[in-house]
């Protein structure tokens, strides 16, 4: 047997991992890249299409910045719908891998993963923007 600790599994879990200080800001980043969160969004999307033209997803302000609307993200479903009975405008979720929902923040947004939340997560908007050129680059090759 080892002591070891194994490896997050869940995006709670890696949110837990993050929190407790196991993993530093970019191993917690690189690998919340590769999980699936929840959207939610103002129209019907599957999450693997094309994103409709029109649709938004929703903005949530976050913390201390809360002049700065940030996308927000969900570790599961369970949060993701009971965030949205406060937007009612949105009332749509889709999984997405938090990879392509970054694909969707501007240059001055960042990312909220579980706004408001204990179990939460910044992306200022500084980072948010260099991990989608970097997912960009990465798509490009």
């Amino acid at each position: 047997m080892t002591d070891k600790q194994s490896a997050p599994t869940t995006t709670d879990e890696l949110l837990q991992a993050f929190h407790a200080g196991e993993l530093d800001q970019l191993p917690f980043l690189g690998q919340l890249m590769d999980r699936d969160v929840w959207v939610i969004l103002d129209c019907p999307w599957d999450g693997c299409s094309s994103l409709p033209r029109d649709a938004r997803m929703l903005l949530a302000n976050e913390g201390d910045e809360s002049e700065h609307r940030m996308l927000a993200l969900f570790s599961t479903r369970n949060l993701a719908q009971e965030f949205m009975l406060g937007a009612s405008a949105y009332k749509h979720l889709a999984k997405v891998p938090a990879a392509l929902a970054i694909l969707a923040v501007t240059e001055e947004q960042g990312a909220v993963v579980n706004p408001n939340r204990d179990n939460g997560c910044r992306i200022p908007p500084p980072v948010a923007a260099y991990l989608r050129r970097s997912i960009q680059r990465q798509l490009r090759h």
